[in-house]
């Protein structure tokens, strides 16, 4: 089917091709261009799932009531749960009565538990021991302050690089293509094309031969003989947290490459003349 966004021809129009390329969400798209599906009939059809109890002839009851073995009448709002139900056979009432909590063992059962654990192996090298108070208050002043997990903790730059190369690593053993992050930006693409052909660059991307890789960053645009990074920022990129993160990475790609950096903004693109021009 065809994308009425992007006019491309696709399979199906799924959220990620949407989101990445169109920049709308699936309701949004639905809206914009009045469609009820985003898929062909064919597909639709292929994924379809029939379910068993649509042609049974309990399906036909507009009431499904059932009486629990321990008496208890019970009333579901659908045959979806009325089958579910028939295969547990019990209420809720009986579940709860079978689990063991708060139950307490009668004296035969605990003399058959007791009989059925002796002779059995067990660490006694702590049996007996109790530890003192002074050792009590050791441990607890040692523990007075720790966080779980890696709350509060930050991560090196090289630490945060090693991490950037295992998910490219990652991404090549997932895609055969291996030099592209699977959720690229195609309306970008077709940007950083036109600046190729304006200023007469080959200017590498996601389309054209792939991401160049630096530092674990994988660059959106990088033209290698006039040394040139473009960054494409989608609207995310202004919120104060990721424009910290955008800093830093752009510091570390200037740092290692000594190129001419440039960022084009969501709703700047006619505007990209402008943009490198000023520099």
């Amino acid at each position: 089917m065809i994308c009425l966004e992007c006019q491309r021809e696709l399979k199906s129009i799924g959220y990620l091709h949407l989101k990445y390329c169109c920049g709308l969400s699936p309701n949004e798209y639905k809206k914009k261009h009045n469609v009820k599906f985003l898929m062909d009939k064919e597909i639709r059809d292929s994924c379809a799932v029939e379910r068993t109890y649509d042609k049974d002839p309990l399906a036909q009851l507009t009431e499904y009531t059932r009486t629990c073995q321990c008496g208890e009448i019970v009333i579901h709002t659908g045959i979806g749960c009325y089958y579910r139900a028939l295969k547990a056979t019990t209420c809720y009432k009986c579940t709860d009565r079978s689990h063991a909590f708060s139950r307490t063992h009668t004296k035969e059962t605990k003399e058959k538990i007791s009989k059925a654990n002796k002779g059995k192996e067990y660490n006694k090298s702590r049996l007996g021991i109790t530890e003192s108070p002074e050792t009590r208050k050791r441990k607890s002043q040692s523990l007075k302050g720790r966080k779980p997990g890696f709350t509060g903790k930050i991560h090196t730059p090289e630490t945060k690089e090693k991490q950037r190369d295992g998910r490219l690593r990652d991404i090549d053993s997932k895609y055969p293509l291996g030099w592209t992050c699977p959720n690229y930006n195609a309306k970008v693409c077709r940007l950083f094309e036109e600046i190729n052909s304006e200023l007469g660059w080959n200017g590498v991307h996601a389309e054209n031969v792939g991401e160049f890789r630096v530092a674990g960053y994988l660059l959106d645009y990088y033209e290698p003989v006039e040394n040139v990074v473009i960054e494409f920022d989608e609207a995310y990129h202004e919120r104060p947290d990721q424009k910290l993160k955008d800093k830093l990475r752009q510091d570390r790609i200037i740092e290692e490459l000594q190129c001419r950096f440039f960022r084009i903004k969501d709703g700047e693109e006619s505007d990209w003349k402008r943009i490198i021009q000023s520099a």
